[in-house]
C-alpha cells in the first residue's frame, strides 16, 4: 500500500476519499488555515453520507451564496431498504398494517414512506446540509433556529414533505437543542461526525478519523422514515460502496 505525504489511503477507498487526498494534496499551502479545514470537514460529511446512509448526487455547494447550505443531496429510501432487505426482513420488523397511514404529532401529521416503498413505489428524497466543523461545544438551540430558517428560505412549502435538513457537528446535542428539533414540522436530522485531524506525521488517517458517530432523526423524520431500515443498515455496518 502506497501512502500519500498527505492523507493516508484505504484499500478499498470510498469514491470520498479520493476526493479528499486530491484536496489535501493540492492545498498544502494553506493545511492549517479555516478555509482549509471547514472544506476538510464538508468533503468528509459528503464522504459519510455517501457510504453510509446511501446519499447519492452528493454535491459541495458551499460558498458566499450558499443560503447556509453546505451540502446537497438526493436520498433513495428504496436502495437503502433494499441493501437492508437482503440481510434482515424488514417486513416481519414492521408489517404494513403496523404503521398507520398517517400519525399526528405535536408539530403536524406526517405520512410514513414505507407504504409508498411497500406497495413498490420508488421514494427519492432532497437532501439539505449544514455543516458546523468549528463548533467548540454542543450545537445550541440557537443554530437550529438558523437552521429551521434556512429550510424554510431555500424548500418550498410543497416540497417539504419529500425534503430533509441534515445539521453536522462534531458535538453533541444541548438538551434544549434536542428539545426544539422535536418540536418542528420539517424533517430533521442530525449527524456527529468526527473531524479529520492532522497526525504528527502530517497524515490525515481516514481509517479512524472522520467517522458518522451519531445518528438522531428528531420526531417528523423519525416517523418519515419509520420502517425503511436507516436505523438498521447503520447497526448492520452497510456501505454503499459493497458489491
Amino acid at each position: 500500500m502506497k501512502w500519500t505525504p498527505i492523507l493516508r489511503q484505504l484499500k478499498n477507498k470510498s469514491l470520498y476519499d479520493g476526493i479528499l487526498t486530491n484536496f489535501v494534496n493540492e492545498n498544502q499551502n494553506i493545511i492549517n488555515s479555516t478555509v482549509f479545514q471547514g472544506n476538510l470537514y464538508e468533503y468528509t460529511v459528503m464522504r459519510e453520507i455517501h457510504d453510509k446512509l446511501f446519499m447519492d448526487e452528493v454535491s459541495k455547494v458551499g460558498g458566499a451564496h450558499d443560503g447556509g447550505v453546505d451540502i446537497t443531496a438526493k436520498w433513495d429510501i428504496h436502495k437503502i431498504r433494499e441493501k437492508v432487505q437482503s440481510v434482515i426482513d424488514l417486513n416481519k420488523l414492521y408489517p404494513q398494517n403496523s404503521i398507520p397511514t398517517k400519525i399526528k404529532l405535536q408539530s403536524g401529521t406526517v405520512t410514513p414512506l414505507i407504504h409508498k416503498l411497500q406497495t413498490g413505489d420508488n421514494v427519492n428524497l432532497d437532501v439539505l446540509v449544514q455543516c458546523k466543523a468549528f463548533n467548540k461545544s454542543k450545537v445550541t438551540p440557537k443554530e437550529f433556529r438558523e437552521l429551521i430558517g434556512t429550510f424554510n428560505s431555500m424548500v418550498p412549502r410543497r416540497k417539504w414533505k419529500s425534503s430533509v435538513m441534515i445539521m453536522c457537528s462534531p458535538h453533541l446535542l444541548t438538551p434544549d437543542g434536542l428539545k426544539l428539533i422535536n418540536n418542528i414540522n420539517i424533517s430533521l436530522i442530525y449527524l456527529r461526525i468526527g473531524q479529520l485531524n492532522k497526525k504528527s506525521d502530517d497524515s490525515f488517517d481516514l481509517v479512524q478519523g472522520g467517522k458518522l458517530l451519531n445518528y438522531y432523526e428528531n420526531d417528523t423524520a423519525n416517523k418519515l422514515l419509520l420502517g425503511c431500515g436507516i436505523n438498521e443498515c447503520l447497526k448492520l455496518g452497510l456501505n454503499n460502496n459493497d458489491e
